[in-house]
């Protein structure tokens, strides 16, 4: 694609982002959207969930990862890759986004309905 024709095609682009109504501030980041990442164990604030799991103890070598932390840790991951990809392949703000945003809610509200029983949030990250 020579030089000319690629100002034509991204002209074009931002042509049916006007026809249809979204200009590109208004375009949002899957980032910007609520419960895209991983909990932070040195967050300030913390959800009862992410506290008890960062509480777990550490490993102290390899051998050692396949502990309840290390578990808890990838589930949440897991979870959160699946979320953002969810949200990756649907129209931004619209009500199928919507509808997962507000699923991934509730399943971070029964997460931390567990409180401290480590093993009711792997329950809950594994279901």
């Amino acid at each position: 694609m020579n030089r000319s024709s690629h100002w034509h095609h991204f002209a074009f682009v931002i042509c049916c982002m006007g026809w249809l109504g979204i200009s590109p501030a208004q375009a949002q980041s899957i980032d910007d959207l609520p419960y895209t990442h991983t909990l932070n164990c040195n967050a300030e604030q913390k959800s009862p969930a992410v506290g008890t799991i960062c509480a777990q103890p550490k490993p102290k070598n390899f051998d050692e990862s396949h502990t309840l932390r290390g578990e808890l840790l990838r589930q949440d991951m897991y979870v959160v890759g699946l979320y953002r990809r969810a949200l990756e392949n649907t129209a931004p703000g619209g009500p199928e986004q919507a509808k997962i945003i507000a699923e991934q809610g509730a399943y971070l509200k029964r997460r931390d309905a567990c409180g401290q029983d480590a093993q009711c949030i792997l329950r809950v990250e594994q279901a």
